[in-house]
């Protein structure tokens, strides 16, 4: 299964002591690929903030607004959703940079939140950081964004950047490029060695919410 979420943020003023954390999930989006690499399923699910609201910046960024979430349901009920969508049967948890796994965990243990099967499937063991998969193999010292690694290994991009559903895919369906083809070498006219390209636009959604990010958004 690959997974991507959106968020939005939580400001200073809102934020509570039972939530102290800068942003909150507004979107799963997940598919699932067979043995072969191939998609064989895919869902998405809006989820209504408690804590955040959707301003015009996430607004333009994800195309997510505040009208979509209002029946939406609250992130356990999301989370249900997506428990039973995957089934007994997801082995592995796929995800581009750490940040989504740790976005779940804070809001898992701030709402207190306690389902058949979580514990499992948010087991560390049972997810793959594969932007660091990616660097390791290519041998980046730093980590690149998902568009970077979409153009670099000539994977076409579909959909709306930071929509989560079209993030996920276009996650697997760069996972799957890679993993059904071992011995892929990236291509030398897309190989850059600078590591200041790797701080280009089309950041994540984790990157977007770094303190140093949000510093440098506030000025």
């Amino acid at each position: 299964m690959v997974i991507d979420l959106e968020m939005c943020r939580i400001g200073n003023e809102y934020r509570r002591k039972e939530f102290p954390h800068r942003h909150e999930i507004i979107q799963i989006g997940a598919v699932m690929l067979d043995e072969e690499g191939q998609l064989i399923d895919e869902i998405s699910i809006f989820v209504h903030p408690v804590y955040g609201r959707v301003d015009r910046f996430i607004q333009d960024l994800t195309g997510i607004h505040e009208k979509m979430l209002t029946n939406a349901p609250l992130i356990r009920d999301a989370l249900s959703q997506l428990l039973a969508w995957a089934g007994d049967d997801c082995k592995k948890v796929y995800a581009w940079s750490s940040s989504d796994r740790a976005q779940l965990m804070h809001e898992i243990q701030c709402k207190n939140i306690d389902l058949p099967g979580l514990k499992e499937f948010m087991d560390i063991d049972h997810w793959v950081d594969y932007q660091r998969v990616f660097s390791t193999r290519f041998q980046f010292s730093w980590s690149l964004n998902l568009q970077q690694a979409l153009d670099m290994t000539d994977t076409d991009t579909e959909g709306h950047v930071h929509n989560g559903l079209d993030d996920a895919r276009n996650t697997a369906r760069l996972i799957s490029k890679l993993e059904m083809n071992p011995d892929f070498i990236l291509p030398i006219h897309n190989y850059t060695s600078s590591e200041d390209e790797s701080t280009s636009s089309g950041f994540s959604m984790g990157e977007l919410f770094s303190a140093d990010l949000l510093a440098a958004l506030k000025k």
